[in-house]
């Protein structure tokens, strides 16, 4: 499979020998893809796909969470929701007006853990199987693994069904038509989208469907000034918590809670608009920090400051990464400035060691074990030097005036 790019969005896809093009609509959604179209209402939901002759429809209540699914004139689903959590569903055959399978979904702390199929007043308990990141991977029957999914690292599932386990036709529906599957997000079958928060997911493409809001963009990072990455790209070194969260969030746009695979707690108490206190641990290799503009050192001040780390890594408070705490190796840095003493000149220097503070407005580090080489423009000559530490401080005037005069 092959993805080509330009200005940012995916225009084509190449798969199997097939040449598969992509259109957006006026507001950044896809709107077909192939011999897919899809349409939108005015909350920027999907309401309509269509593939070939089959077409379903969607329809949500106030706050953008869906309340029920349609295909053609054969069958709906009805949803059952606890706030934006779904409590359960009935499908209804549309033809002869009867519900033909209700599926209850019961939550612990860790978000789905079992379900349960009800026919004629008769309860089926079903427990569900995650690992360690939240991946739905065994459905249980009375004590036995009757079912398995199993995932690439973007989510495209296969089914697998026990069959010495002699599995019940209730057993074949449950684990065909259990939704939630990747990451414990609600999965349509009928699509193979999956719902995270108030956009759409394809496991096929490996990534959104529709943009994310601009406010969630981290500019400091070479994956996250995409509008439609899926965990900046990196699906297998971040885990995602969203079981408890499938069909929508209020916060009014796609909410991630993360945490990493050594296990810090997530907590998420609200802290901004649409932004969570959210500890989480990064792992980055050759990140680049800046360009930053006016900061202040020990040298002097700095105009321009570009910086390069061999390694980075950052634990971070929120949910849209404007607070953390680094620790990095292997620093090179190239600055533009005023020296104290000697005047206008270019610093181009090296550390073994940086810790520091990344804030919305306000950036500071100590570096230990320096060395620097500064051209001075004054009198054209070089200079050398090395110490044991140094430091910086750095203000974002452009974060500062939007916390004084508003905007986002």
């Amino acid at each position: 499979k092959t993805l080509n790019h330009k200005v940012g969005k995916l225009t084509r896809v190449y798969e199997n020998g097939k040449i598969i093009n992509v259109e957006y609509d006026d507001y950044g959604n896809i709107k077909r893809l192939g011999n897919i179209e899809l349409k939108y209402n005015l909350q920027n939901k999907i309401s309509e796909y269509k593939k070939d002759n089959d077409v379903y429809k969607y329809e949500y209540n106030y706050q953008g969470i869906r309340t029920k699914k349609t295909k053609d004139q054969e069958y709906e689903v009805i949803y059952y929701l606890d706030n934006d959590r779904i409590i359960g569903e009935d499908k209804k055959d549309l033809t002869t007006n009867q519900i033909i399978h209700k599926l209850r979904y019961y939550y612990d702390v860790n978000g789905i853990c079992g379900i349960n199929y009800i026919i004629e007043d008769e309860d089926h308990y079903f427990n569900v199987i995650k690992d360690s990141i939240g991946n739905i991977t065994k459905l249980m029957y009375r004590g036995k693994v009757i079912g398995e999914y199993i995932y690439n690292a973007w989510g495209e599932v296969e089914t697998k069904i026990y069959e010495d386990t002699n599995p019940s036709s209730i057993d074949r529906y449950v684990i065909e038509n259990n939704p939630f599957r990747y990451k414990g997000y609600y999965y349509d079958k009928e699509t193979g989208l999956a719902m995270v928060g108030h956009r759409y997911y394809s496991p096929k493409l490996c990534r959104f469907i529709q943009p994310v809001d601009v406010s969630s963009l981290n500019p400091y990072s070479i994956n996250g000034l995409s509008l439609y990455a899926y965990m900046n790209n990196n699906p297998v070194d971040r885990a995602k918590l969203s079981s408890t969260t499938n069909l929508g969030t209020l916060s009014g746009f796609s909410t991630t809670m993360m945490i990493s695979t050594f296990g810090i707690p997530n907590v998420t108490s609200k802290v901004g608009n649409g932004n969570y206190w959210n500890p989480h641990w990064e792992n980055q290799w050759f990140d680049t920090d800046g360009p930053r503009f006016f900061v202040l050192s020990q040298e002097g001040f700095e105009v321009v400051n570009w910086g390069l780390s061999i390694y980075k890594g950052s634990l971070y408070f929120d949910n849209n990464e404007n607070y953390s705490l680094y620790v990095s190796a292997g620093n090179i840095g190239v600055y533009v400035g005023i020296n104290y003493k000697k005047g206008i000149g270019i610093d181009a220097g090296a550390s073994v060691l940086e810790i520091g503070y990344d804030g919305r407005i306000i950036d500071a580090s100590i570096e230990g074990f320096t060395v620097g080489i500064t051209y001075m423009y004054k009198d054209g000559k070089f200079g050398f030097g090395a110490g044991w530490f140094g430091w910086s401080i750095s203000i974002d005037f452009v974060e500062l005036f939007k916390l004084l005069f508003g905007g986002e």
